[in-house]
């Protein structure tokens, strides 16, 4: 290849949005980025009330057919089950051998999402080089968090079978197998497919950041209680409870008051434990609230406190790292990686009791110095610049297909 020539990629994606969220947004905001860097081909589908893939990115050649529509009626369902997802992978890979027949090249073939680990992938065996990811999800409850979350629904344990599918499903042993590259959001995705000898494993989030914020530091003044901010869907796993038990562990002396942005089936619970607790005029429970007021919290406030126990990303961690914001969450998944000493405190998560307790000692300890604090908020916006901003992303992954091509 010609050191100036634009490198070719065929690029499979099950969904590509840019007015939907989740992983079809930032599938979107990959192939767009990388079609202007790269002669794209796109092997994608499309629902009945969006705008064709072929109209968002016009950079692309793109391959696109219709989604069943009938799963649609059951939408959480769809979501976390894809039960479209056999036909979508047996028609991109009849579209992919028909571009090799006829005589198209590719220098690597990236397949983007689905972004859990248990989908097979529609590239493998077909001679060409090949990259996964970045992958997300397929983490499971802290065994002591268990009884306290309770029973999920059926579609949601698909990721108990992912590790026995891991040793013995010949198709899904290849997807990863045969890649040239395999890449997480965090570390923890290479424990889960440890079951399988992988050629290549780097980690890089599937989320971004177009740019820092401008201006950030607008924090309580002095005299005042320092305001803790958490922003995110109020399931029982995204730990707000948490926090809430954290405030009421709290020393007398340790002056704050926490913000809580965001709607769930959790929040009436948050509630009612703040209330038994005695801690419910140190807590404002907004709801769920529009994108430019998460954005004025996010300027406002002083520390962002999100202890999910089973988070695979943390895209929200980043939003706020933009504004310089120190973190406090859990080890576990995307935080543990994404909140790493320069930038925060990420605290275990072995049971309630405990979290609870070691999320109140951290919020001590970053509330009673405002010099760590500066500190922490300083290396959250460099964490971000590290590895959360688009452009330093996308400048990744050509290197990563420079890289496949060459092998």
């Amino acid at each position: 290849m010609k050191p100036r020539e634009k490198m070719r990629v065929l690029i499979v994606s099950s969904h590509c949005e840019r007015d939907d969220v989740g992983e079809s947004f930032n599938a979107y905001k990959w192939i767009r980025a990388l079609s202007k860097r790269c002669e794209v081909v796109l092997v994608t589908q499309y629902k009945s009330h969006s705008e064709r893939p072929s109209k968002q990115i016009p950079e692309a050649t793109v391959i696109e057919w219709h989604e069943f529509d009938w799963f649609r009626r059951f939408e959480r369902f769809n979501a976390m089950a894809k039960p479209w997802y056999p036909y979508y992978y047996w028609r991109a890979r009849r579209e992919i051998k028909k571009l090799i027949a006829d005589g198209q090249q590719f220098d690597v073939m990236h397949h983007l999402i689905p972004i859990a680990v248990r989908y097979p992938n529609p590239c493998a065996g077909l001679g060409i080089p090949y990259i996964v990811g970045p992958l997300s999800g397929g983490l499971r409850t802290p065994e002591g968090f268990v009884e306290d979350v309770g029973k999920a629904p059926f579609y949601t344990r698909f990721r108990y079978s992912d590790s026995m599918r891991m040793r013995y499903d010949p198709l899904l042993r290849r997807s990863y197998s045969d890649a040239s590259l395999v890449l997480g959001a965090a570390p923890y995705l290479k424990d889960i497919l440890s079951p399988i000898s992988l050629k290549r494993f780097e980690v890089e989030c599937e989320v971004g950041i177009d740019e820092l914020a401008q201006n950030p530091e607008q924090r309580s003044p002095a005299g005042k209680p320092l305001r803790l901010l958490y922003v995110g869907r109020v399931i029982r796993t995204k730990g707000l409870r948490d926090a809430v038990r954290a405030i009421a562990h709290l020393p007398s002396e340790c002056d704050v008051l926490l913000t809580a942005a965001g709607a769930g089936e959790d929040l009436d619970m948050c509630r009612q434990e703040a209330e038994k607790l005695g801690v419910a005029h140190k807590i404002n429970f907004l709801g769920k609230v529009d994108r430019s007021e998460v954005e004025r919290l996010y300027r406002t406030h002083d520390i962002f406190l999100f202890p999910s126990f089973r988070e695979p990303t943390g895209g929200v961690i980043l939003e706020a790292m933009r504004y310089g914001l120190p973190v406090i969450s859990s080890n576990v998944g995307g935080p543990g990686f994404l909140v790493t000493d320069e930038s925060g405190i990420a605290v275990p998560a072995e049971n309630p009791e405990q979290m609870a307790a070691d999320l109140s000692d951290a919020i001590v300890k970053v509330a009673s110095d405002s010099t760590l604090r500066k500190r922490l908020g300083d290396g959250a916006r460099k964490r971000v610049e590290q590895v959360g901003l688009w452009e330093s992303k996308i400048n990744r992954m050509i290197g990563y297909y420079e890289e496949t091509a060459q092998l």
